[in-house]
Protein backbone atom coordinates (compact mmCIF):
# COMPACT_ATOMS: atom_id res chain seq x y z
CA UNK A 1 0.00 0.00 0.00
CA UNK A 2 1.35 3.44 -0.72
CA UNK A 3 3.02 5.41 2.04
CA UNK A 4 0.47 8.73 1.73
CA UNK A 5 -2.26 7.05 2.20
CA UNK A 6 -4.41 8.30 4.97
CA UNK A 7 -3.60 6.55 8.74
CA UNK A 8 -6.74 5.72 11.26
CA UNK A 9 -6.68 3.88 14.44
CA UNK A 10 -9.99 2.01 14.86
CA UNK A 11 -10.93 0.87 18.41
CA UNK A 12 -13.62 -1.57 18.84
CA UNK A 13 -15.75 -2.52 21.88
CA UNK A 14 -19.33 -3.73 22.75
CA UNK A 15 -21.22 -2.69 25.69
CA UNK A 16 -24.42 -3.09 27.63
CA UNK A 17 -26.56 0.15 27.39
CA UNK A 18 -28.85 1.81 30.51
CA UNK A 19 -31.82 -0.63 29.19
CA UNK A 20 -29.63 -3.81 28.99
CA UNK A 21 -29.48 -4.18 25.29
CA UNK A 22 -25.85 -5.11 24.01
CA UNK A 23 -24.67 -3.10 21.10
CA UNK A 24 -21.60 -2.18 18.92
CA UNK A 25 -19.57 0.79 19.40
CA UNK A 26 -16.03 1.82 17.17
CA UNK A 27 -14.16 4.71 16.93
CA UNK A 28 -12.31 5.72 14.37
CA UNK A 29 -9.86 8.64 14.46
CA UNK A 30 -7.35 10.30 11.90
CA UNK A 31 -4.07 10.23 13.08
CA UNK A 32 -2.93 12.53 9.87
CA UNK A 33 -5.99 15.06 10.16
CA UNK A 34 -6.87 14.28 14.20
CA UNK A 35 -10.93 14.16 13.36
CA UNK A 36 -12.77 11.27 15.25
CA UNK A 37 -15.75 10.11 14.36
CA UNK A 38 -17.81 7.62 17.06
CA UNK A 39 -20.61 5.84 16.25
CA UNK A 40 -22.98 2.96 18.05
CA UNK A 41 -25.80 0.95 17.55
CA UNK A 42 -27.99 -2.11 18.09
CA UNK A 43 -28.19 -5.62 15.89
CA UNK A 44 -31.42 -7.17 15.86
CA UNK A 45 -30.53 -10.68 16.99
CA UNK A 46 -26.88 -10.44 17.65
CA UNK A 47 -24.59 -10.75 20.80
CA UNK A 48 -21.18 -11.78 22.09
CA UNK A 49 -18.96 -12.49 18.87
CA UNK A 50 -21.59 -11.22 16.42
CA UNK A 51 -21.76 -8.00 17.74
CA UNK A 52 -17.72 -7.72 18.43
CA UNK A 53 -17.27 -8.79 14.17
CA UNK A 54 -20.15 -5.40 13.61
CA UNK A 55 -17.95 -3.08 15.45
CA UNK A 56 -15.29 -3.82 13.19
CA UNK A 57 -17.66 -3.87 10.65
CA UNK A 58 -19.25 -0.86 10.73
CA UNK A 59 -15.84 0.93 11.27
CA UNK A 60 -13.92 -0.42 8.28
CA UNK A 61 -16.91 0.30 5.98
CA UNK A 62 -16.93 3.78 7.73
CA UNK A 63 -13.85 4.60 5.67
CA UNK A 64 -14.01 6.84 2.61
CA UNK A 65 -11.04 5.91 0.84
CA UNK A 66 -8.15 3.52 0.81
CA UNK A 67 -6.18 3.68 4.56
CA UNK A 68 -4.18 2.31 6.45
CA UNK A 69 -5.57 1.00 9.82
CA UNK A 70 -4.65 0.17 13.16
CA UNK A 71 -7.31 -2.13 14.67
CA UNK A 72 -7.54 -1.92 18.28
CA UNK A 73 -9.99 -4.51 19.64
CA UNK A 74 -9.96 -7.05 22.94
CA UNK A 75 -12.33 -9.73 20.90
CA UNK A 76 -10.21 -12.93 20.50
CA UNK A 77 -12.75 -14.14 17.72
CA UNK A 78 -11.59 -10.93 15.94
CA UNK A 79 -8.09 -11.53 16.31
CA UNK A 80 -8.15 -14.88 15.44
CA UNK A 81 -10.14 -14.06 11.79
CA UNK A 82 -8.17 -11.55 11.32
CA UNK A 83 -5.15 -13.44 11.68
CA UNK A 84 -5.69 -16.18 8.88
CA UNK A 85 -9.61 -17.45 9.54
CA UNK A 86 -10.78 -14.80 6.42
CA UNK A 87 -8.36 -15.98 3.95
CA UNK A 88 -8.29 -19.95 5.14
CA UNK A 89 -12.23 -19.48 4.57
CA UNK A 90 -12.10 -17.60 1.53
CA UNK A 91 -9.76 -20.51 0.00
CA UNK A 92 -12.87 -22.65 1.23
CA UNK A 93 -15.57 -20.75 -0.48
CA UNK A 94 -16.42 -19.49 3.33
CA UNK A 95 -16.96 -23.54 4.66
CA UNK A 96 -15.42 -25.62 7.12
CA UNK A 97 -15.53 -29.17 8.58
CA UNK A 98 -17.57 -29.51 11.65
CA UNK A 99 -18.30 -33.04 13.09
CA UNK A 100 -17.36 -34.45 9.36
CA UNK A 101 -19.69 -32.28 7.46
CA UNK A 102 -18.75 -29.29 5.66
CA UNK A 103 -20.94 -26.09 6.95
CA UNK A 104 -21.05 -22.44 6.43
CA UNK A 105 -18.56 -20.23 8.75
CA UNK A 106 -20.21 -18.94 11.79
CA UNK A 107 -20.85 -15.26 11.04
CA UNK A 108 -19.45 -15.52 6.89
CA UNK A 109 -21.98 -12.66 5.85
CA UNK A 110 -19.75 -10.17 8.22
CA UNK A 111 -16.63 -12.12 7.59
CA UNK A 112 -17.19 -11.59 3.76
CA UNK A 113 -17.77 -7.67 4.42
CA UNK A 114 -14.35 -7.84 6.71
CA UNK A 115 -13.06 -9.88 3.60
CA UNK A 116 -13.53 -6.77 1.45
CA UNK A 117 -12.49 -4.44 3.43
CA UNK A 118 -9.37 -6.01 3.71
CA UNK A 119 -8.93 -5.75 -0.41
CA UNK A 120 -9.18 -2.24 -0.22
CA UNK A 121 -7.80 -1.55 3.49
CA UNK A 122 -4.28 -2.35 4.73
CA UNK A 123 -5.27 -3.52 8.29
CA UNK A 124 -3.04 -4.33 11.33
CA UNK A 125 -4.84 -5.82 14.31
CA UNK A 126 -3.25 -4.77 17.56
CA UNK A 127 -5.32 -6.94 20.22
CA UNK A 128 -5.16 -5.40 24.00
CA UNK A 129 -6.76 -5.72 27.44
CA UNK A 130 -8.40 -2.25 27.29
CA UNK A 131 -10.62 0.53 29.49
CA UNK A 132 -13.29 2.32 27.76
CA UNK A 133 -14.59 5.60 28.67
CA UNK A 134 -18.55 5.46 28.80
CA UNK A 135 -20.58 5.65 25.98
CA UNK A 136 -22.99 8.76 27.47
CA UNK A 137 -20.03 11.04 26.61
CA UNK A 138 -21.22 10.71 22.72
CA UNK A 139 -24.68 9.70 23.22
CA UNK A 140 -25.96 10.87 26.86
CA UNK A 141 -27.04 7.04 27.88
CA UNK A 142 -25.29 5.55 30.72
CA UNK A 143 -23.25 2.52 28.81
CA UNK A 144 -21.63 -0.18 31.25
CA UNK A 145 -19.14 -3.25 29.45
CA UNK A 146 -20.87 -6.17 28.60
CA UNK A 147 -20.04 -9.27 31.03
CA UNK A 148 -16.98 -11.02 30.85
CA UNK A 149 -16.32 -8.62 27.70
CA UNK A 150 -12.85 -6.29 27.07
CA UNK A 151 -13.55 -2.65 27.05
CA UNK A 152 -12.04 0.05 25.45
CA UNK A 153 -10.94 3.52 26.49
CA UNK A 154 -10.33 6.42 23.99
CA UNK A 155 -8.08 8.94 25.40
CA UNK A 156 -8.41 12.30 23.66
CA UNK A 157 -5.60 13.85 25.20
CA UNK A 158 -2.78 11.91 23.26
CA UNK A 159 -4.86 11.44 20.17
CA UNK A 160 -2.67 13.52 17.78
CA UNK A 161 0.93 12.23 16.90
CA UNK A 162 3.16 14.62 15.75
CA UNK A 163 4.61 15.32 12.01
CA UNK A 164 7.65 13.35 12.96
CA UNK A 165 5.46 9.86 13.85
CA UNK A 166 5.37 7.82 10.98
CA UNK A 167 3.01 4.95 12.08
CA UNK A 168 -0.19 4.74 14.37
CA UNK A 169 1.04 3.27 17.51
CA UNK A 170 -0.92 1.88 20.82
CA UNK A 171 -0.10 2.19 24.34
CA UNK A 172 -0.95 0.66 27.55
CA UNK A 173 -0.80 3.08 30.14
CA UNK A 174 -0.74 1.55 34.14
CA UNK A 175 -2.83 4.15 35.70
CA UNK A 176 -4.43 4.01 39.46
CA UNK A 177 -7.79 2.94 37.84
CA UNK A 178 -6.47 0.20 35.58
CA UNK A 179 -4.79 0.06 32.47
CA UNK A 180 -5.66 2.66 29.55
CA UNK A 181 -5.38 2.56 25.61
CA UNK A 182 -3.71 5.69 24.30
CA UNK A 183 -1.98 7.10 21.21
CA UNK A 184 1.39 6.51 21.43
CA UNK A 185 3.68 9.54 19.52
CA UNK A 186 7.55 8.40 20.49
CA UNK A 187 9.66 9.54 18.08
CA UNK A 188 11.26 5.82 17.91
CA UNK A 189 7.97 3.58 18.07
CA UNK A 190 9.76 0.65 17.84
CA UNK A 191 12.04 1.10 21.15
CA UNK A 192 9.21 2.45 23.09
CA UNK A 193 9.04 0.39 25.58
CA UNK A 194 5.03 1.16 26.05
CA UNK A 195 3.92 0.68 22.34
CA UNK A 196 1.31 -2.60 22.41
CA UNK A 197 2.72 -5.28 20.42
CA UNK A 198 0.38 -8.18 19.08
Amino acid sequence: MDADFPRHLLLCETLVDSVGAARWRFVLHSIDSGQTLAASDHEPDAEGQRLELWAVVRGLEALAQPSRVALVSGSDYVRRGLDGGVAAWRAARWKWERFGRLVLVRDHDLWRRVDRALEIHQVEHRGAAIATAPAEEETGEVARPVPSQRRLRFDRSHAVAPDSFREPAVMIVRGRRGHSVRLSAPRDAAHHPLVAAS
